[in-house]
């Protein structure tokens, strides 16, 4: 019983790596036909190292964003430890 669930769990994780990777690479297509000289772009990162979150970025409106997604990030650990200690 639990090696089938195991299984459909790996399958369901090679399926989203599978999707993720189809979505990029035709993203990628479409924005390379539709890109123009006069284009920008703005990108942001977040590297949580334990509980303490780093986020950085090429415009203060995208470390914004990462800083809420940090602390969302940091609520939901939170939650699972504690639920998972409990156990």
């Amino acid at each position: 019983m639990y090696t089938y669930i195991a299984f459909i769990g790996m399958l369901l994780i090679i399926a989203g790596f599978i999707a993720i990777f189809i979505y990029i690479i035709i993203n990628s297509l479409q924005s390379y036909n539709n890109a123009s000289q006069n284009s920008s772009v703005n990108a942001a990162g977040l590297i949580m190292i334990g509980p303490i979150p780093v986020a950085f970025g090429t415009s203060p409106g995208m470390v914004a964003i990462v800083e809420i997604l940090a602390i969302v990030l940091m609520v939901i650990a939170i939650l699972f430890f504690f639920i998972f200690a409990r156990r």
